[in-house]
């Protein structure tokens, strides 16, 4: 704030000292310069009084000083503060500093360890901490269940975040929808995209994925012909055909190297929930051997194994 200015007392807006009434609400609190310009000049006055031989007169107009000249201090003191609601524009809208946190009261919000995908856009009318309404259209890529969503901004041009509980109406762009309950409504997209359903089968079918992924690293690396065969077996077992090889792989990156083991105990496992799971699985690792000219021992004695082991579950 300059030193030739001040602020109001009730709408807490930067004016100048000089100000009568406030320009913006039209208050009449910044009138401490015209308290102590009275106050000067009753206190003259006062005493030119006395000088004449009005005492009483006199000593009233001074009286009359003392008040204008406390009530100017007062109204000094106080408009002269910075105003409680100093923002920061930096790299979001306007929130107020001072303004405590308060946890919205939405029973819906959900935890993730990371964020999550989500790729939707959303028109939001919102209010931000000074109660300035706007409408917003953001692209919000990911998620992570909190209270704040942070999303591309196309009014602001940038990255910008969003307080749920500011948002006064939601609507999904994509489908027109009204969206009332926002971490739900994010939550389903996330639920249905196929990067969930990627991250799902990998966890309901971890052991065909372990086998599969051993068989394809069985010689010491995992080729794009042994990761296209993979995906066909993931695909389908994710009933989504639009999850590619790249995302695959990533999630496969994720995993630790299945020791011998570990590859021989998921083999049992899935021999003992399903014996023409096993038989698919033996097609799929034969695919992916013989995607190669050559077969290395790991690779031989992996085929070997699930063969011994249909076998031995095979009923006579």
């Amino acid at each position: 704030m300059s030193k030739s200015s001040r602020y109001c007392i009730d709408c807490k807006k930067e004016i100048s000292s000089n100000a009568k009434t406030c320009p913006f609400c039209g208050s009449s609190a910044p009138l401490g310069t015209s308290f102590g310009c009275i106050g000067i000049l009753s206190f003259a006055g006062g005493i030119a009084l006395i000088q004449s031989g009005s005492w009483g007169w006199g000593f009233v107009a001074i009286g009359v000083t003392c008040i204008f000249v406390v009530a100017a201090y007062g109204n000094y003191l106080t408009s002269t503060t910075a105003p409680p609601d100093s923002e920061n524009h930096t790299n979001q809208d306007k929130r107020s500093a001072k303004q405590p946190y308060t946890q919205p009261n939405i029973s819906q919000y959900w935890e993730t360890t990371e964020s999550v995908p989500v790729n939707t856009s959303l028109r939001l009318n919102y209010t931000d901490a000074n109660g300035d309404n706007s409408e917003r259209e953001v692209r919000i890529d990911k998620y992570n269940g909190s209270c704040y969503l942070n999303g591309y901004c196309n009014l602001r041009k940038d990255i910008r975040s969003f307080r749920i509980d500011r948002i006064k109406e939601c609507i999904d762009i994509d489908s027109g929808e009204v969206v009332n309950d926002i971490p739900a409504h994010l939550k389903r997209k996330y639920k249905s995209s196929p990067g969930y359903k990627l991250q799902a089968t990998f966890k309901n079918h971890q052991d065909i994925i372990k086998v599969l992924y051993y068989v394809g690293k069985a010689d010491s690396q995992l080729r794009a012909a042994e990761l296209k065969i993979i995906g066909i077996v993931v695909r389908k077992l994710a009933q989504e055909p639009s999850i590619t090889d790249t995302q695959i792989k990533k999630e496969l990156q994720k995993l630790q190297m299945p020791t011998l083991q570990v590859f021989k105990r998921a083999v049992g496992r899935i021999a003992k929930s399903n014996t023409d799971n096993l038989t698919a699985v033996n097609k799929a690792a034969t695919a992916i051997v013989n995607t190669q000219k050559t077969i290395s021992p790991g690779e031989k004695e992996a085929l070997l194994y699930i063969n011994k082991v249909i076998s031995a579950t095979t009923p006579k």
